[in-house]
């Protein structure tokens, strides 16, 4: 498509605004222009009016010889005058009424007839009349006989200097008229630009996001819906935290006293194989309940040099690290170490190595853990973001817990306003990408 429009609703509206009052104003600009116009008709008859009066009263109290010379002389590039005894008008078009009355107000006693042109009336003039006015002289010498003045119209930049008066306001109304248009369309859009990012904040998990409700009844309307929405979202994932909660509490009890029963068979070839199921059932209730804390709500958010957290785990975990610069971010310090604890744990336990890297790029923290193990097929790398979700089906200890590691860490850097990417790298392995924005803590996400 040749013409390129805005993206945004604002840009769209605005280019309608700003076209349509251009083409108003220049539509007025242009009638205004034309020539021939009761405007320029205006103008001219002001112009020529003083003039005209002087040489009809000169012209009744002298002599032909001199009425005559007068007449010539008094001719301009734009006026003709002339003396018969016949008023040019009779041939001429439709009399113009408001100019003639203004005539006869400064010339009273006499017959004034004002009319448009049909036609050429002089072939020594490029441009046709403009105006043809007759007055019959009332005395002297010529009583009876008519003074014939062809009108034509002013030069461009004669007339244009009259005409400039009038662009001024018309200019100044555009820009009145384009500045306030601009401002409401400002406040029209500019709550489903909120709405948009509120949007995009609830997507990445954070329910805490209301709209104001204000501005049109649409607009109030959609912030109620969006802010219900949120509501409701919000207890529902509360209520699943509890269950979730309650039910990894109370397996803790069971568990603890299979595992005292467990202690005392005597038979290895029993004993062994019950405590590692239920070392697994630890694992599984343990995940549970770090899920459903979250990043826990208790955590304040501080700056924090990332570059430091991430030396400390890289050292524990005993894998490489590259950063070579520290990363300043508002973070909750115990949070982000479990989030990346995470991604290690499952490098560690599917590759046997692992690779963290650390970077600023447009204004957020990247953080990169990497290995070489078999990866995830294509089509279930969205999946293993849900909970209870693996790679793989197996729920041995050997392999994983029950696919609560990476929703953990999703969940994580959503509260802190970041996105988690997950990518298969050529030649085999998996990386995992994390972004958090390293700017200032932004008491909307404080945690």
């Amino acid at each position: 498509m040749w013409l390129r429009l805005p993206d945004s609703i604002h840009g769209r509206f605005a280019l309608l605004l700003i076209a349509s009052l251009l083409f108003c104003n220049l539509a007025a600009a242009w009638l205004l222009a034309q020539e021939g116009s009761a405007f320029d008709q205006a103008i001219r008859v002001q112009h020529d009016m003083g003039r005209l009066v002087a040489l009809i009263d000169t012209i009744e109290e002298t002599d032909r010889e001199t009425g005559e010379a007068i007449v010539t002389r008094s001719m301009t590039g734009y006026t003709r005058f002339s003396i018969e005894s016949e008023p040019l008008t009779r041939n001429a078009g439709d009399e113009l009424g408001d100019i003639a009355d203004e005539i006869r107000r400064a010339l009273p006693n006499h017959v004034i007839r004002v009319t448009r042109p049909v036609a050429r009336q002089s072939a020594d003039l490029r441009s046709p009349a403009l105006l043809i006015i007759s007055v019959q002289l009332a005395k002297g010498v010529r009583d009876g006989e008519w003074l014939n003045s062809l009108v034509y119209p002013l030069g461009l930049s004669a007339v244009w200097r009259q005409k400039s008066t009038f662009f001024i306001p018309l200019i100044a109304s555009l820009s009145v008229a384009l500045a306030i248009g601009l401002f409401f369309l400002h406040q029209m859009t500019q709550p489903l630009k909120k709405l948009a990012g509120a949007s995009l904040a609830a997507g990445r998990g954070d329910h805490s996001v209301r709209l104001t409700e204000t501005g049109p009844r649409e607009i109030r309307d959609a912030a109620a819906s969006f802010n219900t929405m949120q509501s409701q979202i919000a207890a529902f994932e509360e209520d699943r935290r509890r269950m979730l909660a309650s039910v990894g509490h109370d397996l803790r009890t069971p568990i603890t006293s299979l595992r005292l029963r467990v202690e005392g068979v005597d038979e290895d070839a029993l004993r062994l194989p019950m405590i590692r199921i239920l070392e697994d059932m630890t694992v599984m209730t343990d995940d549970i309940l770090r899920y459903t804390t979250g990043s826990g709500p208790e955590e304040e958010r501080r700056e924090t040099d990332l570059r430091e957290v991430l030396a400390d785990l890289c050292a524990g975990a005993g894998v490489h690290l590259a950063a070579h610069e520290p990363v300043l971010a508002p973070v909750q310090v115990v949070a982000i170490r479990r989030a990346v604890g995470n991604l290690i744990d499952n490098a560690l336990r599917y590759a046997g190595s692992a690779r963290v890297s650390l970077d600023r790029i447009r204004g957020a923290a990247v953080i990169t853990v990497s290995d070489r193990g078999p990866g995830i097929p294509e089509n279930r790398l969205a999946d293993v973001l849900q909970p209870f979700v693996r790679g793989e089906e197996s729920r041995s200890r050997e392999t994983g817990g029950i696919g609560l590691g990476l929703a953990i860490t999703r969940k994580i850097v959503a509260a802190h306003g970041g996105t988690m990417v997950l990518r298969n790298r050529a030649g085999g392995g998996l990386e995992v990408e994390l972004q958090l924005p390293s700017g200032p803590v932004q008491p909307g996400l404080a945690g």
